[in-house]
């Protein structure tokens, strides 16, 4: 049985009058001499909502009275105890898991060892594994992926306070998560510095991140030529600035002001890939 036709049973005995049946089930219904009307629209009746909730838990292990928000946010493992298919679930693989890495040149510190990654090469564990790092003073979060992946390349020195911290990816919808990169560092809690992209939507992720302490950029007065020199993008700026605007104005902490007055003087942004070519 597909995850689409589990989920399709469950809307239909959660339907309160007429529903649209997916053909799969209608098919399945039929298989089981419960077939539907041909109308678009229909209605379970009695006999065949209970042979439905029957049917669902004898050919795979969905309890009655589950409900189609019960299988929400499951990881594969837990899926499989509402249903044999353990697919069902939106939650991705690595929605629970993490990205960590050393800083360029280091080792990674985990429980009083020290292991040794290659360029590019990452760590995968649970966001309940922050335990196992607390050696680590601070956190480096990095924004996108492919400067997380190549940060070996970055081309510009992190602060010395940096050259020791661990390496987290800041996380995206799908894959490694945003929700799971912050459960880390909050279960971690030690300062938080953000590798962001050199734009205002970086700016305001950085400054709004739990337990923020700074920025990993190159100065702002290099960012400044940089784009003074004619690169970054005029559209990626303007795009931002309805979203983040108004906080970047109000936003006190002087190293953010540093760099917004940067982005505002030239009108361009960046993407942080600039950097790890």
């Amino acid at each position: 049985m597909s995850d689409r036709l589990i989920k399709s049973a469950l809307r239909a005995l959660e339907a309160k009058g007429k529903f649209k049946p997916s053909q799969e089930l209608r098919h399945y219904l039929a298989d089981n001499a419960f077939p539907l009307a041909s109308t678009s629209q229909v209605i379970l009746g009695p006999k065949a909502r209970q042979a439905l909730i029957e049917i669902l838990e004898r050919d795979f292990a969905v309890p009655p009275g589950t409900r189609l928000a019960d299988l929400e946010g499951l990881s594969r493992g837990e899926a499989l105890s509402v249903t044999t298919n353990e697919k069902i679930t939106r939650q991705s693989v690595r929605a629970a898991r993490v990205a960590v890495k050393a800083a360029p040149g280091r080792g990674l510190k985990l429980r009083g060892s020290e292991i040794a990654l290659p360029d590019g090469i990452n760590l995968d564990i649970s966001a309940e594994d922050a335990r196992h790092f607390d050696d680590y003073d601070r956190i480096l979060l990095v924004e996108n992926w492919e400067a997380f992946e190549r940060l070996h390349r970055l081309s510009y020195d992190l602060p010395i306070e940096l050259h020791g911290t661990l390496v987290l990816y800041r996380g995206q919808p799908h894959g490694y998560t945003i929700d799971a990169a912050r459960k880390f560092s909050s279960n971690l809690g030690k300062p938080i510095h953000v590798l962001p992209d050199p734009d205002p939507a970086g700016l305001h992720l950085a400054m709004t991140y739990p337990g923020f302490a700074g920025l990993a950029l190159p100065p702002a007065h290099e960012i400044r030529a940089i784009l003074m020199s004619g690169r970054g993008l005029p559209d990626r700026y303007l795009a931002q600035l309805p979203m983040v605007e108004q906080s970047l104005d109000n936003c006190t902490v002087p190293e953010i002001q540093r760099y917004w007055a940067v982005f505002k003087e030239t009108g361009r942004a960046l993407p942080q890939e600039e950097f790890v070519r």
